[in-house]
C-alpha cells in the first residue's frame, strides 16, 4: 500500500503486480492502477 497525500481519500492501495521503465502496477479489488515513479526508496510486505 502506497500513501499519497494526506487523507484516506488520497490513498492508492494494492500488490505490487509489475514494474517497467519508472511505472508500478497496483493491483486491488479488480482495480489497476499505474504509478510513475523516479525512485523507490522503501517497499515492504503487509
Amino acid at each position: 500500500m502506497g500513501v499519497f497525500g494526506g487523507g484516506p481519500g488520497e490513498r492508492l492501495r494494492g500488490r505490487l503486480v509489475g514494474s517497467a521503465d519508472g511505472v508500478l502496477v497496483l493491483e486491488h479489488n479488480g482495480r489497476r492502477d499505474y504509478v510513475n515513479v523516479e525512485k523507490v526508496v522503501a517497499a515492504w510486505e503487509l
